[in-house]
């Protein structure tokens, strides 16, 4: 706590706001079910032969391994994610 309120005051300040987390993360689980929902629009506009529960678990799990610390913002990891799952 004391490296923070050092190096990052005003962080500290947003990790006391159950509101502010809250808000966040509501706004996070937003972007995420409009990234997964126009992956699932895509397949259906490309008429894939896939299930929509199946794309919409391969753009989350696609996503997580963005995260992946491998290339400079996943770049690869997403085509090679869904090549892989799809």
């Amino acid at each position: 706590r004391r490296l923070a309120e050092r190096w990052f005051p005003d962080a500290l300040a947003f990790f006391d706001s159950p509101r502010r987390i809250a808000r966040l993360l509501g706004c996070s689980l937003v972007i995420l079910g409009l990234w997964i929902g126009s992956v699932v629009v895509l397949g259906a506009a490309l008429a894939l032969p896939v299930p929509a529960g199946a794309l919409a678990a391969a753009a989350s799990l696609v996503t997580l391994a963005t995260l992946v610390p491998i290339s400079i913002g996943g770049v690869g990891l997403r085509e090679a994610g869904y090549v892989l799952l799809l």
